[in-house]
């Protein structure tokens, strides 16, 4: 019996241990290829965000030396600023991060070599388990973060009309 989290690997046949630890090597390989997705996916983002941001703000500044429209030019740096601060929240989501891929060392396997091998295939399919765990809450927060990337950029054209409107308004 493992001690950390109760798994009984007495009994069990080495073919239902493999295909334990096989399903876990399968899933985790999945989640390795969801996040690459993911972090493409984030990255992609950030880079025409990035761009958007940088395409706006040039063409209000470029419309301010025109016509001197200070509200516009506020409106369009705000929508500006939003896009970038949404580009910024893309590119952490893609950060890298310490994520588990299929597979282990061999050395971690040496001194067990004379052991139960149920066991030790147990043993793996546990740590597998773990990394599975583990990979899935780091999945989950960049998810978050990609997910208030795009809620900033929808924000930022009505944030822009506010900001414009309030320019336009004269308050005294």
């Amino acid at each position: 019996m493992n001690e950390e989290n109760g798994v009984d690997w007495t009994g069990v046949t080495e073919k239902m241990a493999r295909q334990i630890l096989a399903q876990g090597e399968l899933h985790l390989q999945a989640q390795q290829d969801l996040a690459i997705a993911a972090d493409q996916r984030a990255s992609t983002a950030a880079s025409i965000l990035a761009s958007a941001a940088t395409a706006i703000a040039a063409a209000f500044i470029a419309f301010w030396d025109k016509s001197a429209d200070r509200a516009a030019l506020a409106g369009g740096l705000a929508a500006g600023v939003c896009l970038m601060i949404a580009a910024a929240l893309a590119a952490f989501a893609a950060r890298p991060t310490d994520f588990h891929s299929p597979g282990n060392h061999p050395a971690q396997w040496f001194g067990g070599r004379r052991a139960d091998f149920v066991g030790m295939i147990g043993g793996e399919a546990e740590s597998v388990q773990r990394r599975i765990e583990k990979n899935h809450t780091i999945m989950g927060r960049n998810q978050e973060w990609l997910r208030w990337s795009f809620r900033t950029a929808l924000a930022a054209p009505v944030i822009s009309v506010l900001i414009w409107l309030l320019a336009t308004c004269p308050f005294g």
